[in-house]
């Protein structure tokens, strides 16, 4: 999972190179921080609370999401998609 967006940019230079640079699993921490204080969040809200841009954060939804920590409720907010941690998952701890 060095690189979940690769089928998305494919291998385009200024995305391996920002993959390459980017802090993700403080970001990804950062991300569920957000998630489990709100209770459920959706991609801009979180984009808003760390200050950055929704490119800059969906890859660590993506993350998040595919090593099964967190799970869509279902919900949409501004067209975004709504995230909750996943059942159980406080245990990852």
């Amino acid at each position: 999972m060095d690189d979940i967006c690769i089928n998305r940019h494919q291998g385009n230079a200024q995305s391996l190179i920002a993959n390459k640079r980017v802090q993700k699993k403080r970001d990804r921490a950062t991300v569920l921080a957000i998630i489990i204080k709100a209770g459920k969040s959706h991609s801009k809200e979180i984009a808003r609370v760390m200050g950055k841009q929704f490119n800059q954060i969906s890859g660590r939804i993506s993350e998040l999401k595919a090593s099964d920590i967190i799970e869509e409720t279902g919900e949409r907010i501004n067209g975004c998609a709504v995230y909750k941690l996943k059942n159980n998952q406080l245990n990852i701890f």
